[in-house]
């Protein structure tokens, strides 16, 4: 199984103390999240990650029902979605994810089918 982290809009201001993470796996993706806000925690320690274990198919049909009925707030910070689910998303659901293109991260840093799987319309 493959999975993609994927930045939902919109973005929430610099007074935003909690990050939300939907994620469905606890020994794979959810373990993963928590050693990720571990580290966070020593760079910006004033922000709570929040790690919410959401089966998969309850991800998809919240993402659809938030986005089809113009709730998005109900949506997560940060989704964690399997990679074949990610570009029929970004396409059915334009706007709603944040392109990483330019946000500093360096893609060359993973595997190159990764970064084939996340590129929709030459954007991350």
């Amino acid at each position: 199984m493959m999975v993609i982290v994927v930045g939902l809009l919109p973005v929430q201001g610099a007074q935003q103390q909690t990050i939300t993470v939907w994620c469905w796996d606890p020994a794979f993706n959810i373990y993963a999240m928590k050693e990720a806000a571990k580290i966070y925690a020593t760079i910006k320690p004033e922000v709570k990650i929040d790690i919410v274990e959401t089966p998969w198919e309850d991800i998809q049909t919240k993402l659809t029902a938030a986005v089809t009925s113009g709730q998005t707030k109900a949506l997560p910070d940060i989704l964690l979605m399997q990679d074949n689910a990610l570009s029929k998303n970004v396409m059915n659901f334009p706007g709603t994810f944040l392109d990483l293109s330019k946000s500093g991260i360096d893609f060359t840093q993973f595997a190159d089918f990764k970064v084939a799987l996340t590129t929709v319309e030459g954007k991350n």
